[in-house]
């Protein structure tokens, strides 16, 4: 912006220089004498030459300025698109992750319809069902994010070689560690017997962490982005 006030000072500056010039050299020609005449003729001839090597090296001096700021503008916009984009990925995986949820209360709604007057087999067998696509739902969106993540730290390692920050890449690195550590509970108890409620406590703590973790994380993300998106 200040360059290009700049430009317009010496643009306005030359044309009134221009302007007296002009006016002065009409004076000088209706006044001179045919001697006069042909020393001024002379003399106006070298100036120009001058004149116009002086405006090519201004004209190159000012389009090497200009590209210089288009450049520049051109990397800030670069850089906020990524962002957004980074951004709006971000956005799909906590989403994901604050939402999931929604799977352990669809699993307490479909045990509490479970028949109180069933036999105790048909009750096992259902609790056993329902248990089963719960921790198939919850492991399939766990995934789901983990991939996500992954395409998340290549976009992200691409902008932080643009805006020469690490701290982006580092939070998300951290998030696909603790993403990977969620169904870590499970995980340990692979090969124990545990009872139904055993089985509910540990899916309900899976999505207090992972409700917890993009709560936690968001607020790193967007701080880190926001000012390059703003840009």
């Amino acid at each position: 912006m200040k360059f290009s006030r700049l430009v317009s000072t010496i643009i306005l500056v030359t044309t009134f220089a221009c302007i007296f010039l002009f006016v002065c050299i009409f004076w000088f020609y209706s006044n001179a004498d045919s001697k006069t005449l042909g020393l001024l003729k002379d003399s106006l001839s070298t100036a120009s030459g001058f004149f116009g090597g002086i405006t090519t090296l201004i004209a190159a001096y000012i389009g090497s300025k200009l590209f210089n700021d288009w450049k520049h503008q051109h990397n800030i916009e670069i850089r906020a698109d990524s962002a957004k984009e980074i951004m709006k990925l971000h956005e799909d995986v906590f989403y994901d992750m604050l939402t999931l949820d929604k799977f352990y209360k669809k699993a307490q709604f479909d045990l509490s319809k479970i028949k109180i007057d069933t036999t105790n087999d048909q009750i096992k067998n259902e609790m056993t069902e329902i248990y089963r696509q719960l921790e198939s739902s919850i492991n399939s969106t766990l995934l789901g994010v983990e991939e996500k993540l992954n395409w998340i730290v290549l976009k992200t390692s691409t902008l932080t070689i643009l805006i020469n920050e690490a701290e982006l890449l580092a939070i998300t690195l951290k998030t696909q560690e603790d993403v990977s550590k969620l169904m870590q509970p499970l995980r340990d108890q692979k090969d124990k017997t545990m009872s139904n409620l055993e089985f509910d406590k540990i899916y309900e703590e899976i999505c207090e962490n992972s409700i917890k973790l993009a709560t936690n994380t968001v607020d790193k993300i967007v701080l880190v982005l926001k000012k390059y998106i703003e840009a």
